[in-house]
């Protein structure tokens, strides 16, 4: 993550951003660190 993300965390509407960011479902198809289990 870059620095724009720990600013993002910092203003008060931008923590509300990242938590659905993290909260939201990632990929369905295998990634570099291989298949979903």
């Amino acid at each position: 993550m870059s620095g724009w993300w720990y600013f993002l965390g910092l203003v008060p509407f931008g923590g509300l951003v990242l938590i659905v960011w993290y909260a939201s479902p990632g990929t369905t198809s295998p990634n570099r660190y291989g298949a979903r289990i």
